[in-house]
């Protein structure tokens, strides 16, 4: 019989509010940051896409933005799904935040173990602070194949604007 496990990770830490804004305004304004410029996209709506792992087992289905106007102070949910050629272990996922191509926040959230179907979980609320511009946000899952290949074992990218 097969059958599909449905694991979650879910942070419910804000990894759009980090610490110290102030500094990184200040490099900003400075010239110590570089800023990329990607592609602009409508306010407060977001696309997600696969981004590479070095197993390539891990395959994007959706994700599932609610609500789907991404805002300042809003709580907001993300549910990401994929699906498996073969079972997995994820020791961590690294959630790394960009605005305007700096790096503003890095978390880690626990892994587990999939066989089939990969959902990560995040609920966030966006810190009515945070600045305006391009946002990307990459979640990185690090393990291995059950088999033993150890690696990124799936990778998924959002792109948004506020």
């Amino acid at each position: 019989m097969k059958f599909a496990i449905l694991a979650t990770a879910v942070s419910a830490s804000n990894i759009f509010a980090p610490q110290d804004w102030a500094s990184i305004y200040k490099g900003y304004i400075n010239g110590g940051m570089q800023i990329e410029q990607g592609d602009a996209m409508p306010q407060g709506t977001s696309t997600w896409t696969q981004c590479s792992d070095s197993t390539g087992v891990f395959h994007y289905t959706k994700a599932v933005v609610t609500p789907s106007n991404i805002e300042k102070g809003v709580p907001t949910s993300y549910d990401i799904t994929g699906s498996l050629d073969k079972p997995i272990h994820v020791d961590n996922i690294t959630l790394v935040t960009k605005w305007n191509g700096m790096v503003v926040k890095t978390e880690t959230l626990p892994g587990g173990d999939y066989t089939t179907t990969y959902e990560l979980k995040i609920q966030q609320t966006i810190d009515s602070g945070a600045p305006s511009g391009n946002y990307v946000v990459t979640a990185t899952a690090n393990g291995s194949l059950k088999a033993g290949e150890n690696g990124t074992v799936g990778c998924v990218q959002g792109k948004f604007s506020l």
